[in-house]
Protein backbone atom coordinates (compact mmCIF):
# COMPACT_ATOMS: atom_id res chain seq x y z
CA UNK A 1 0.00 0.00 0.00
CA UNK A 2 1.37 3.90 0.16
CA UNK A 3 1.87 5.77 3.00
CA UNK A 4 -0.71 8.11 4.52
CA UNK A 5 1.55 10.95 4.07
CA UNK A 6 2.42 10.60 0.62
CA UNK A 7 -1.35 10.31 -0.61
CA UNK A 8 -2.42 13.59 1.98
CA UNK A 9 0.71 15.04 1.05
CA UNK A 10 0.05 15.05 -3.32
CA UNK A 11 -3.44 16.02 -2.71
CA UNK A 12 -3.01 18.99 0.10
CA UNK A 13 -0.12 20.27 -1.92
CA UNK A 14 -2.77 21.18 -5.24
CA UNK A 15 -5.12 22.57 -2.98
CA UNK A 16 -5.62 26.45 -1.62
CA UNK A 17 -4.21 26.91 1.30
CA UNK A 18 -7.81 26.98 3.36
CA UNK A 19 -9.02 23.67 1.03
CA UNK A 20 -5.11 22.42 2.21
CA UNK A 21 -5.33 22.71 6.04
CA UNK A 22 -9.39 21.72 5.74
CA UNK A 23 -7.97 18.22 3.80
CA UNK A 24 -5.43 17.72 6.66
CA UNK A 25 -7.98 18.60 9.46
CA UNK A 26 -10.25 16.00 7.99
CA UNK A 27 -8.11 13.26 7.42
CA UNK A 28 -7.23 13.48 10.51
CA UNK A 29 -10.50 13.25 12.01
CA UNK A 30 -12.05 10.55 9.53
CA UNK A 31 -9.53 8.22 8.81
CA UNK A 32 -9.67 6.56 11.90
CA UNK A 33 -13.51 6.97 12.51
CA UNK A 34 -13.47 5.43 9.34
CA UNK A 35 -11.46 2.67 9.97
CA UNK A 36 -13.01 1.33 12.79
CA UNK A 37 -16.60 1.27 10.02
CA UNK A 38 -14.33 -0.09 8.05
CA UNK A 39 -13.15 -2.96 10.38
CA UNK A 40 -15.95 -5.37 10.38
CA UNK A 41 -16.26 -5.10 6.48
CA UNK A 42 -12.71 -5.79 5.75
CA UNK A 43 -12.59 -8.55 8.33
CA UNK A 44 -15.41 -10.68 6.19
CA UNK A 45 -13.46 -9.58 3.16
CA UNK A 46 -10.54 -12.46 1.36
CA UNK A 47 -7.10 -11.08 1.65
CA UNK A 48 -4.30 -11.29 -0.81
CA UNK A 49 -1.00 -13.53 -0.08
CA UNK A 50 0.58 -10.59 2.01
CA UNK A 51 -2.21 -9.59 3.84
CA UNK A 52 -3.49 -6.76 1.37
CA UNK A 53 -7.16 -6.18 0.23
CA UNK A 54 -7.27 -6.41 -4.33
CA UNK A 55 -9.18 -3.61 -5.99
CA UNK A 56 -12.45 -5.49 -5.91
CA UNK A 57 -12.50 -6.17 -2.27
CA UNK A 58 -11.65 -2.48 -1.77
CA UNK A 59 -14.37 -1.00 -4.04
CA UNK A 60 -16.86 -3.26 -2.25
CA UNK A 61 -15.80 -2.43 1.42
CA UNK A 62 -15.68 1.16 0.35
CA UNK A 63 -18.97 1.45 -1.12
CA UNK A 64 -20.64 -0.79 2.03
CA UNK A 65 -19.25 2.00 3.99
CA UNK A 66 -20.29 4.71 2.53
CA UNK A 67 -23.66 3.29 1.21
CA UNK A 68 -24.51 2.71 4.73
CA UNK A 69 -23.46 5.56 6.66
CA UNK A 70 -24.49 8.57 4.00
CA UNK A 71 -26.22 7.00 1.71
CA UNK A 72 -23.98 7.57 -0.91
CA UNK A 73 -23.73 5.40 -3.89
CA UNK A 74 -20.73 7.03 -6.03
CA UNK A 75 -19.93 6.13 -9.74
CA UNK A 76 -16.80 3.43 -9.75
CA UNK A 77 -17.86 2.46 -6.41
CA UNK A 78 -21.40 0.75 -6.64
CA UNK A 79 -21.35 -1.97 -9.10
CA UNK A 80 -25.38 -1.35 -10.36
CA UNK A 81 -26.33 -4.59 -10.91
CA UNK A 82 -22.83 -5.48 -12.86
CA UNK A 83 -20.02 -8.29 -11.21
CA UNK A 84 -17.42 -5.87 -8.80
CA UNK A 85 -14.49 -5.85 -11.20
CA UNK A 86 -10.57 -5.27 -11.01
CA UNK A 87 -10.45 -1.99 -12.39
CA UNK A 88 -8.62 0.74 -10.79
CA UNK A 89 -9.85 2.30 -7.62
CA UNK A 90 -8.04 5.11 -9.26
CA UNK A 91 -11.44 5.11 -11.60
CA UNK A 92 -13.60 6.23 -8.58
CA UNK A 93 -15.17 8.88 -10.42
CA UNK A 94 -15.06 10.79 -7.01
CA UNK A 95 -11.53 10.69 -7.55
CA UNK A 96 -11.48 12.67 -10.88
CA UNK A 97 -11.36 15.86 -8.63
CA UNK A 98 -8.14 15.05 -7.50
CA UNK A 99 -4.75 15.94 -9.15
CA UNK A 100 -3.41 13.38 -11.50
CA UNK A 101 -0.42 12.70 -9.66
CA UNK A 102 -2.62 11.43 -5.96
CA UNK A 103 -4.99 9.47 -8.64
CA UNK A 104 -2.07 7.67 -9.92
CA UNK A 105 -0.44 6.93 -6.08
CA UNK A 106 -4.46 5.19 -5.83
CA UNK A 107 -4.11 3.22 -8.43
CA UNK A 108 -0.22 2.03 -7.75
CA UNK A 109 -1.69 1.37 -4.33
CA UNK A 110 -4.36 -0.65 -5.91
CA UNK A 111 -2.86 -2.45 -8.14
CA UNK A 112 -0.36 -4.06 -5.54
CA UNK A 113 -3.30 -4.48 -2.55
CA UNK A 114 -4.02 -2.04 0.02
CA UNK A 115 -3.89 -2.24 3.81
CA UNK A 116 -6.72 -1.68 6.32
CA UNK A 117 -5.36 1.81 6.91
CA UNK A 118 -4.87 2.71 3.33
CA UNK A 119 -8.47 1.73 2.71
CA UNK A 120 -9.82 3.78 5.64
CA UNK A 121 -7.48 6.97 4.37
CA UNK A 122 -9.33 6.34 0.92
CA UNK A 123 -12.95 6.60 2.57
CA UNK A 124 -11.95 9.49 4.48
CA UNK A 125 -10.71 11.31 1.10
CA UNK A 126 -13.71 9.95 -0.30
CA UNK A 127 -15.34 11.97 2.57
CA UNK A 128 -13.85 15.01 2.10
CA UNK A 129 -13.96 15.38 -1.69
CA UNK A 130 -17.61 15.09 -1.93
CA UNK A 131 -18.29 17.50 1.12
CA UNK A 132 -15.91 19.81 -1.12
CA UNK A 133 -17.82 19.48 -4.17
CA UNK A 134 -21.08 19.71 -2.34
CA UNK A 135 -19.78 22.91 -0.17
CA UNK A 136 -18.49 24.34 -3.54
CA UNK A 137 -21.56 24.16 -5.38
CA UNK A 138 -23.15 26.21 -2.70
CA UNK A 139 -21.29 28.94 -2.85
CA UNK A 140 -21.94 28.70 -5.97
CA UNK A 141 -25.51 28.73 -6.12
CA UNK A 142 -25.66 31.90 -3.57
CA UNK A 143 -23.77 33.81 -5.52
CA UNK A 144 -25.92 33.47 -8.62
CA UNK A 145 -28.57 34.09 -6.12
CA UNK A 146 -26.92 37.26 -4.61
Amino acid sequence: GFARAELGDLIAERLDAGSAAAYRAALKERAPQAEARLRPILAALPRGAGGAYDAPAVRYALHQDLARNYGWHLLGLDPAGEAWNSSSIADIAALRRLPEEARAAVARASASGMGAGDVAELAATLEFVVRDEARRQLLETYKKLG
